[in-house]
C-alpha cells in the first residue's frame, strides 16, 4: 500500500513528460516481471 502511494506522489510531483514516460516504462516493466515470476 505504501509503495503504491509513494509511486503516485512521485508521478504527481514530477510532472515532466520525459520523467513521466520513464516512470510508466518502469511500472510496465515491474508488472511484466511480476507476471513472468508468477508464470
Amino acid at each position: 500500500m505504501v509503495k503504491h502511494a509513494n509511486q503516485k506522489n512521485v508521478s504527481i510531483t514530477f510532472s515532466d513528460g520525459q520523467l513521466a514516460s520513464q516512470t510508466m516504462k518502469l511500472i510496465v516493466f515491474l508488472q511484466v516481471a511480476h507476471f513472468c515470476a508468477d508464470a
